[in-house]
């Protein structure tokens, strides 16, 4: 299955509420997909990876915490819920239902944006500082695999050797594909508690990778891109703001 960490499915009948968090979370480089039908929604559970799911309600009559509930039974991705102001009672229940954080109405879109962030990066953050490599689920796109119990990639086919910095930082980057890092975020995620603080670490790094993906396919080294005054980030596709380079 094809991880979409950065990709966030919003159940909600309201479409302002979508198009607010919507834009919110373009700006800070998540993608969003919406649904008004729990029904749908489950479908869309069934082929796509999600980094988190927002739940307001839908239109099937089902509340949030029962569409949570349901979710839940099937699958650990994240979930946050849009709940009533001053209702206790549907926090309480929310959490019991296996929500992992709830926000109140009025919404303030930043805090939950915030909020949102916080969540995927612990959970993002988690598979790549797992002390065990047969955890990381294996990623298979179109030109480029990555198998991490056994410590290789392959592009159109080769095996291709890298570091162990260099494999943790290049599966970082895919497994969460078209979300922008910052260098020291980078830093920090990959190397950690070491004694490396220098930021052009991380930029020599980046160069080693696509060096050695180009040798096998300049389209897959190119997938590695720059983005202007932020940092880098790994897409399949097009995009005008970025720099393969």
């Amino acid at each position: 299955m094809k991880q979409k960490k950065n990709m966030i499915l919003i159940i909600s009948q309201e479409k302002h509420t979508y198009n607010h968090l919507n834009a919110y979370f373009l700006k800070e480089g998540y993608l969003t997909d919406t649904t008004f039908n729990v029904n749908h929604a489950m479908l869309k559970l069934n082929h796509n990876h999600y980094g988190l799911i927002i739940i307001d309600h839908s239109t099937t009559g089902l509340t949030n915490i029962q569409i949570c509930s349901a979710i839940r039974k099937r699958l650990k991705t994240p979930i946050m819920l849009i709940t009533e102001n001053g209702k206790e009672s549907q926090r309480l229940a929310a959490f019991e239902a296996g929500a992992d954080d709830c926000v109140e109405k009025p919404v303030s879109y930043l805090e939950m944006v915030l909020r949102a962030k916080a969540i995927i990066r612990r959970t993002t953050d988690q598979v790549i500082q797992s002390t065990s490599r047969t955890s990381f689920p294996a990623i298979e796109l179109t030109h480029l695999m990555i198998y991490p119990s056994a410590h290789r990639i392959l592009v159109d086919g080769t095996a291709i050797h890298f570091s162990l910095k260099e494999f943790d930082l290049l599966y970082y980057l895919v497994l969460n594909a078209e979300m922008a890092h910052t260098r020291p975020h980078l830093l920090g995620v990959i190397w950690r508690e070491s004694d490396v603080n220098d930021y052009r670490t991380v930029d020599t790094h980046i160069k080693r990778i696509r060096e050695k993906l180009s040798a096998i396919s300049p389209t897959v080294g190119g997938m590695i891109r720059t983005v202007r005054g932020v940092g880098y980030l790994f897409s399949e596709g097009n995009q005008s703001i970025l720099e393969a380079k």
